[in-house]
């Protein structure tokens, strides 16, 4: 793929659990899209090591469809939120190896929301 700040190469999901009753965050989920496919995995609470690493592969043309997808998305984007639960999500877009663009909480364009696409996405592709 072309090193351009205007092509994803790579999105990286996580989605941070807080243990309410420690008052402290707790699990880490973490999906990441690439070239090569779809990888998710979890961290514990102040470690690194991944748990439960799962991969899919994924048709690069598919995927690079589906980057370029997200960015017309967020440039059209109309609203951003961040919902107040027991969970955060951060979502790092990176375009090459000096370029990365960080969105937290939810992003919307209309009636559809980015963190349902690419839930759907991934989905979609675990059920093949």
């Amino acid at each position: 793929m072309r090193q351009t700040i205007n092509d994803i190469h790579t999105i990286r999901l996580t989605e941070q659990m807080y243990n309410v009753e420690l008052f402290q965050p707790g699990d880490t989920t973490v999906t990441e899209l690439s070239e090569e496919g779809i990888t998710t995995y979890y961290t514990e609470y102040k470690s690194r090591k991944k748990h439960d690493v799962v991969k899919t592969p994924v048709d690069r043309k598919e995927m690079t469809a589906f980057f370029k997808e997200v960015y017309k998305f967020i440039r059209n984007a109309d609203e951003s939120s961040t919902p107040i639960d027991d969970c955060s999500y951060k979502l790092t877009l990176y375009y090459n190896s000096y370029h990365k663009e960080i969105l937290e909480g939810d992003t919307s364009c209309g009636d559809e929301y980015l963190l349902g696409k690419i839930y759907r996405f991934v989905e979609a592709h675990r059920k093949q």
